[in-house]
């Protein structure tokens, strides 16, 4: 079998901006874990600088929290969902940025 080296990529840092980093466009990783009983990593990409929203809302449609809302440079970034602190059940994350909005679901089991 290939040892783990040929496996596993670790990436230190902040980040490189832009195409540097491999970010063409904007994107909303997948939550994990989900699902989560107490907290989860919200991953998100910029193809560019900017403002940008990550928000948490219930199935109602009432947002429960905001992890991210500021200015980025151009790359990777990720914010930390306390889910912990939430009912257990279906969430919508909802990244705004660019003048375009991306969703994930997030699941909070107890």
């Amino acid at each position: 079998g290939a040892d783990a080296a040929d496996r596993f990529v670790l990436r230190l840092g902040d980040g490189l901006a832009g195409a540097e980093a491999g970010v063409t466009e904007l994107a909303l990783d997948a939550v994990a874990p989900n699902p989560s009983s107490r907290t989860a990593r919200i991953a998100f990409a910029l193809p560019e600088a900017g403002p940008a929203r990550v928000a948490v809302y219930d199935v109602r449609g009432r947002r429960v929290a905001v992890l991210a809302d500021a200015e980025f440079a151009a790359g990777r970034h990720e914010a930390t969902l306390e889910s912990a602190a939430l009912a257990a059940g279906v969430y919508v994350v909802r990244l705004e940025a660019l003048g375009r909005v991306l969703t994930q679901r997030a699941t909070v089991v107890r």
